[in-house]
């Protein structure tokens, strides 16, 4: 790769330039801005090593025409397409017309997401993609799979392992576990390795959309179908079809809307909001969950039969302080990202000060930790000082939450294996011996 690739932008939003110009110039790239497909087809002529293209330049489909365009005059040049929330099945048609992957606009502004984004860029520039066959043109978008998950440690192993055991099977996933352990990241992984995977990733927030357009945002409406319709709109299970659809905090769905998604996995069809007509909708769901879903259904705000539906291979996502032999490896893969990649020396006793640190935002607060220490530490090592959140804190009792996330993953791994032990142990990613050896530490017995 060149040591100054570079990237053209196309897009009509000024301010995006800018932004870009700035994050993109942190990264060693050079951009070349173009806000209309004729500047575009200008810049074009200085050879740029790669694209991002706004699906919506200026408005409406004259981005995906501008793709077919680019492929047709440069077939070998890598685009990637920018965009806006609801453009999900324009995306799908992009990828087929010859993008090589997509990202969502609003996600620039996360550094996280924006990592992501500078990654798959430098994939593309390294692969060479002058000399890719036409047929890899329209490969699926690159998202992390289980192998670049961070961590060893056994609760992680577990996690991980559950998770590829249910990719490849027609079962739906339900994931367990509190905000900032990585419920979504999960999830892409298993789409990706699933026989979904040239579908679409649909991703929605039960929790975040107001209760008067849930049902909308799942199912779509047709135009006039109530105040403020003044167009028809695809909802997310029909967007969704031959792909997955990720349910995030289901938990928060309303009630009245429970019986309507169950239907709808049960038929695998839609009915959109005013239309007299089902619409099939074919797609795998993986939901998640901060909450005990049980103890809800007990309380009768969640629905039994939905529960059941939505839980055929349920996995547990282990909270951070419950994955101590997993923090070096995390510290050190969000210093690289924060840091362009290179590594940064840690002053005496912060590894032991952040080892008892209690993370209620768990892996997220962690990275958020360590992007704000680089950044106010400058050049220096980081230090206990760098961390403010470690002056608010005393020491969780680490060793005890550690020993009972140990057990309790041993007895998830016995469960979902019906207490066979060898097989568990291969879940695990421990020998037998050393299996027996912790389920009689931990005075484990089989459920009855």
């Amino acid at each position: 790769m060149a040591s100054n690739p570079v990237i053209l932008l196309v897009d009509d939003d000024p301010e995006l330039h800018s932004l870009m110009n700035v994050k993109l110039g942190r990264e060693h790239f050079v951009l070349l801005s173009a806000t209309s497909p004729e500047q575009c087809r200008l810049e074009l002529e200085r050879d740029p090593s790669l694209v991002l293209l706004d699906i919506r330049i200026p408005a409406g489909r004259e981005g995906l025409e501008l793709l077919r365009e680019i492929k047709r005059d440069k077939p070998g040049l890598p685009v990637i397409m920018l965009s806006s929330l609801g453009d999900t099945k324009t995306v799908v048609e992009s990828l087929k017309s010859g993008a090589v992957d997509y990202f969502h606009k609003p996600d620039l502004g996360d550094p996280g997401k924006f990592a992501v984004l500078v990654s798959n860029i430098r994939a593309e520039l390294a692969s060479g993609a002058e000399s890719e066959p036409a047929a890899q043109s329209a490969k699926r978008p690159s998202y992390p799979g289980f192998e670049e998950i961070v961590g060893s440690s056994m609760p992680t192993r577990t996690m991980i392992n559950l998770a590829r055991l249910a990719a490849p099977e027609n079962i739906n996933v339900l994931l367990h576990g509190e905000t900032g352990t990585g419920k979504e990241i999960l999830a892409r992984a298993i789409h990706y390795n699933s026989p979904q995977r040239d579908g679409i990733f649909v991703t929605i927030n039960c929790s975040a959309i107001p209760e008067q357009l849930a049902e909308s945002e799942l199912f779509g409406h047709v135009k006039g179908s109530f105040t403020g319709a003044t167009n028809s709109r695809e909802g997310k299970f029909e967007l969704a079809d031959g792909g997955t659809l990720f349910l995030d905090e289901i938990g928060d769905m309303p009630l009245f809307l429970q019986a309507k998604l169950l239907r709808a996995i049960q038929e695998k069809e839609i009915t959109p909001v005013g239309a007299n007509t089902a619409v099939r909708a074919d797609c795998r769901i993986i939901a998640a969950t901060n909450k005990e879903l049980d103890s809800e259904v007990a309380d009768g705000r969640f629905r039994e039969d939905l529960f059941y539906r939505i839980s055929g291979f349920p996995i547990r996502l282990p909270r951070l302080k419950e994955r101590g032999g997993d923090l070096p490896e995390l510290i050190d893969h969000f210093v690289k990202i924060y840091n362009k990649g290179r590594p940064r020396k840690l002053a005496a006793g912060l590894f032991e000060r952040l080892s008892e640190f209690n993370y209620r935002g768990n892996i997220r607060q962690l990275e958020n930790m360590v992007q704000y220490a680089l950044i106010v530490a400058g050049g220096k090592p980081l230090a206990p000082v760098h961390f403010p959140a470690l002056k608010k804190a005393g020491p969780a009792s680490g060793a005890r939450s550690l020993a009972e996330a140990e057990k309790e993953t041993i007895e998830q791994a016995l469960r979902t294996t019906g207490y066979n032990n060898t097989h568990a142990a291969r879940l695990l990613g421990i020998s037998r011996p050393t299996l027996i050896k912790k389920i009689k530490e931990h005075g484990i017995i089989r459920d009855s």
